[in-house]
């Protein structure tokens, strides 16, 4: 058996496997493939494009958590998306834009810009910072940078104008979305009966809008959903189990 992959990220978010989701759709991908990996704590400023997840596999350091997947696939690691139909790839891939450059970013206002989320989620970051060597002075400091920083990110996006009510109605709307997408499926998995990486991806980012308990409105999201409630708790115990 080949070495284990070894993966940068941040840490763990309770019960997620990652503070950031496009590090847990990244381990969730593995996970659900059974493909060993080690993991690291990663550091932004030595990291290829500035930016966590990246892996390092067959000699190379390969950034980005949809190019890592692509990249497995290619070297003929693992590839969970080798039995879709042209039908199921285009909604893979419009599910896919919806999350990671929509609801994403609602998830942003509620951790990064609201107080209360913030207050919860802030302490996460800050042992990230401690834990990568961060003198303790200057934990506080970096925290507002960061912090500012990802606001104007998320202001520049648009869900950052909007308040947070306004944030909610748009999260329930993808939610009834993500609902609708299921109805047309038997399951368990997303698209039948064995995972792709839909269910990867997409429990990453409903797990970040739902499982964190900071007191937040969106941790109620999935509940008048059932066949996304079903879907979710199915995937949610095989990642939890290591992809079993």
């Amino acid at each position: 058996m080949s070495d284990p992959i070894q993966l940068y990220g941040y840490l763990e978010f309770g019960e997620l496997p990652d503070v950031s989701p496009f590090v847990a759709k990244l381990e969730d991908y593995l996970r659900l493939a059974k493909v060993p990996y080690e993991k690291q704590l990663g550091d932004v400023r030595k990291a290829p494009r500035k930016k966590l997840p990246y892996i390092v596999h067959a000699g190379q350091r390969v950034p980005d958590s949809q190019r890592i997947i692509e990249h497995l696939a290619a070297h003929g690691v693992c590839d969970l998306d080798d039995w879709l139909d042209a039908n199921q790839r285009a909604e893979l891939f419009a599910l896919r834009s919806m999350v990671e450059t929509d609801l994403y970013f609602v998830i942003l206002h509620f951790r990064w810009q609201l107080d209360a989320g913030w207050a919860h989620y802030g302490g996460s970051i800050g042992a990230v910072l401690r834990k990568s060597g961060v003198p303790a002075f200057l934990v506080g400091p970096i925290l507002r940078s960061v912090r500012k920083a990802t606001v104007a990110q998320a202001i520049g996006q648009g869900a950052g104008r909007r308040d947070s009510e306004e944030n909610l109605a748009h999260a329930r709307e993808l939610f009834r979305t993500l609902e609708k997408f299921l109805e047309r499926c038997e399951g368990p998995w997303w698209f039948g009966d064995k995972p792709s990486s839909a269910d990867a991806i997409l429990h990453a980012f409903v797990a970040g809008t739902i499982v964190p308990k900071m007191g937040l409105p969106i941790e109620t999201l999935a509940d008048p959903h059932p066949r996304l409630r079903a879907w979710f708790e199915h995937v949610h115990a095989h990642v939890r189990m290591g992809g079993a």
